[in-house]
């Protein structure tokens, strides 16, 4: 049986209404499993806002009340979280008849869009983003979050080539006990730690193995690991060890190699323990360029 608030789910169509007398919603920009998110225009401040508006369908619906505490989860995670490199919060509404989430618009498009070495990026873009990454990362990491989604789509490029991180929507708390079926509640299985496709306990490494799969994807412009099914992907992640990214792309050092290959330990205790330990090697490699 499926639930209603799956992926693949007919989203809720505000556009051209206007939510609470403020809120004026311009155009669709994407979907996820609990929110629908539409570019607005804020009447009161005079400027394009972001807005995830959750699901009709979710709050419905008995079988997907999980999906409104996981609505009102990211809410919790991202209301303390203000860094640079993070899309910044404004306002929370959590009641009904309608919760959202306002947020900054980023008019850029998400790495996803333009990934790739071969495809345009060069090495010192790969090095800054992956810095600024890492240096989101780490500080929400201190603020007890795990982000469970880092992926290219989840990450956009400002009009000044900057990062900014979206999407708290499956994010974890270390104090909390979630073994969710990973198909639907965790992030893409492409960008999945071991221990998470595993249902395991998990920790803020998961996010650096995605981490390690981003960087190995900006590096040579496709996953380590695919497959048509994600069964067989799942597999993979604990099973077949990634080809170095040398063998891939001749421009790549020993050393960036090594950093990448790091953070893709299936192993958690044999990868950078932190975004601040993965982030010094970087650095390090950066002063070499």
């Amino acid at each position: 049986m499926k639930l209603c608030c799956e992926e693949n789910s007919k989203p809720d169509d505000y556009r051209g209404k206007i939510v609470d007398k403020r809120y004026k919603i311009l155009h669709y920009l994407g979907k996820g499993s609990t929110g629908v998110v539409y570019a607005a225009y804020d009447l009161k401040d005079k400027k394009e806002v972001a807005i995830k508006i959750l699901r009709s369908k979710c709050k419905k619906s008995p079988m997907n009340l999980k999906y409104i505490d996981r609505f009102k989860k990211e809410a919790k995670a991202i209301n303390f979280i203000e860094h640079e490199h993070i899309a910044k919060v404004e306002k929370l509404k959590l009641s009904e008849p309608i919760s959202y989430i306002i947020s900054e618009y980023i008019k850029g498009p998400s790495l996803s869009g333009c990934i790739g070495y071969k495809e345009g990026f060069m090495l010192n873009q790969i090095i800054k983003y992956i810095q600024q990454i890492l240096s989101a990362v780490g500080y929400f990491h201190k603020k007890g979050v795990i982000h469970k989604d880092i992926r290219p789509q989840n990450i956009l490029l400002t009009e000044r080539d900057e990062i900014k991180i979206i999407d708290f929507g499956v994010a974890d708390f270390p104090d909390e006990e979630s073994k969710l079926p990973f198909y639907r509640e965790m992030g893409a299985i492409h960008y999945l730690s071991p221990e998470l496709i595993r249902g395991d306990y998990y920790d803020k490494r998961s996010d650096i193995y995605s981490i390690g799969i981003l960087l190995y994807r900006l590096l040579t412009g496709t996953v380590p690991f695919d497959a048509h099914r994600s069964i067989i992907i799942g597999i993979m992640h604990n099973k077949k060890m990634p080809r170095p990214v040398k063998s891939i792309v001749k421009y790549a050092s020993e050393e960036l190699d090594r950093i990448t290959l790091k953070a893709l330990e299936k192993d958690p205790g044999k990868r950078y323990q932190s975004a601040e330990d993965m982030l010094i090697d970087i650095n390090n490699y950066a002063e070499t360029m």
